[in-house]
């Protein structure tokens, strides 16, 4: 028998037999234990960075009485933040952790008074938010990305991308979308250049994919050029940012840009396009003979055979000859399209396989270098940007099932906050172990077992003794104290 019960309910012990030559007996009567034992560590970025400090600076409190009320905004607001970065995403979650005396400590409280706030208080507290509160907590991700900078910055670069979150049930915004396949809502974030999120919008589903990019730039860039006038400001967006308003505003604020644009017809017979793809051509036959070229039928079913074979039939092989044999090419022209008030360099990168030239074309307003290294070395670090995405999305910034649509703007911006605090523990780790994903911060650093003993004049924390990455525990407290 593996297990046996034994006592009363109050405390009931349970025995287990293992074949160690002795009993093994537990109860829970351990006292105050917390699997959180890591969230001081929160706390003590929130203070350096000053992100509560600055929600609570422009978030007003809604309730009729705040001076009577049990749980100043404060506190409010470091609880749904704190429990978010440790992966409690959802204000159901804080009926379990209003009693954590972890977060009881960090949320200003001495473990035995009084508890945190129930679920039904975090979401009165959030469903209260206006509209026009959302908009200034948007600003406040620029003001913390400004102080957090020690020294001016040469050069800023900004990435901006969209992203599917779908929704369950009729909730406001939720719409059908044809691309994705889903009702849902389409996020709109955009990061400095590291992936600190300057900007965090919640747009409905059939939101078009420029829709609120440039109120977003116009919000962004006059506020970096009034802290640092001469920054160089790089913006970077997929075919969806290529639009005339974008394209005018960035240079009227002498900011470069790199965005990728639609093939047409009118791209595609340019004679710098038709001769790079000649050279490609030529450049190919030398190499692996005349292009077979494909049937449509024969390209679905190689795709299909090289989708659903295991690596043991060869896929991975398959895969990498495919991609042996390609010819890259690359030119640059001057074009001029009917709603642009003048000619703008264009880069286009030709990959000649088998089955043809594959073009990409890229809009730019940088007259200097070359369009090998302008792709290469700029435009392609935008591909990090939906790795940034992904990291937010592990902290289930996709998490918004609230009713309506303003609520859950200001969740999302909760969710870009805590992100913002994870990410700077992750930071100060260094370069060693500042490559860990968002996950590995949370179950290292913040996932600790900690016993909680609580005195009349002080409390004290025992960590795990077998914790096994109690040197970046430590390393980062120590940098977190040394300013």
């Amino acid at each position: 028998m593996i297990a046996k019960f034994s006592g009363d309910l109050s405390v009931r012990q349970v025995s287990f037999d293992f074949g160690t030559g002795c009993p093994v007996v537990g109860a829970f009567d351990g006292g105050l234990v917390s699997v959180n034992g890591g969230v001081p560590l929160l706390r003590e970025v929130d203070e350096i960075l000053g992100v509560t400090k600055a929600i609570c600076r422009v978030l007003p409190d809604y309730r009729k009485m705040p001076e009577r009320a049990t749980h100043s905004k404060e506190t409010l607001v470091r609880q749904s933040l704190y429990q978010r970065a440790t992966g409690y995403e959802d204000t159901n979650d804080a009926d379990i952790l209003r009693s954590d005396p972890m977060f009881m400590l960090i949320c200003g409280r001495k473990p035995g008074e009084w508890e945190l706030a129930s679920q039904e208080t975090l979401c009165r507290f959030e469903n209260a938010v206006k509209k026009a509160a959302n908009d200034v907590l948007e600003e406040c991700l620029i003001e913390i990305y400004i102080k957090k900078q020690k020294t001016s910055p040469k050069v800023i670069e900004l990435d901006m991308d969209s992203t599917c979150d779908p929704v369950h049930g009729d909730q406001e915004g939720g719409i059908y979308n044809g691309y994705y396949g889903t009702s849902c809502y389409t996020h709109l974030l955009m990061y400095a250049g590291g992936g600190f999120p300057l900007g965090a919008r919640l747009r409905v589903g059939n939101a078009g994919r420029a829709d609120g990019a440039l109120p977003m730039l116009k919000r962004t860039i006059p506020r970096l050029r009034k802290e640092w006038p001469d920054v160089q400001i790089l913006f970077r967006g997929d075919n969806g940012f290529a639009t005339p308003e974008i394209y005018n505003y960035l240079e009227s604020k002498s900011a470069k840009y790199l965005i990728c644009v639609a093939n047409n017809h009118a791209l595609k017979k340019k004679p710098e396009v038709r001769a790079a793809i000649d050279e490609a051509l030529k450049e190919y036959v030398q190499l692996f003979g005349e292009p077979k070229g494909l049937t449509k039928k024969e390209w679905r079913q190689r795709q299909e055979r090289i989708r659903f074979s295991t690596k043991k039939e060869g896929r991975q092989q398959e895969l990498f000859e495919l991609e042996q044999k390609k010819v890259r090419k690359y030119t640059d022209f001057m074009y001029q399209a009917r709603s642009w008030p003048c000619p703008r360099r264009v880069i286009c990168r030709i990959d000649f396989t088998e089955e043809g030239a594959k073009l990409i074309f890229i809009v730019t307003n940088i007259k200097t270098g070359t369009a090998k290294w302008l792709y290469e070395e700029k435009y392609c670090r935008r591909g990090q940007c939906e790795n940034w995405i992904k990291e937010m999305k592990a902290l289930k910034c996709d998490r918004l099932s609230c009713q309506e649509f303003k609520t859950n703007q200001f969740r999302l911006l909760l969710h870009t906050f805590a992100y913002v605090l994870v990410r700077e523990m992750r930071e100060l780790l260094g370069p060693q172990d500042g490559r860990i994903s968002i996950q590995a911060v949370q179950n290292r650093l913040l996932k600790i077992g900690v016993t909680v003993v609580s005195r009349t004049r002080q409390v004290f924390l025992h960590w795990s003794s077998w914790h096994p990455w109690q040197t970046q525990f430590q390393k980062l407290m120590t940098r977190l104290r040394s300013g």
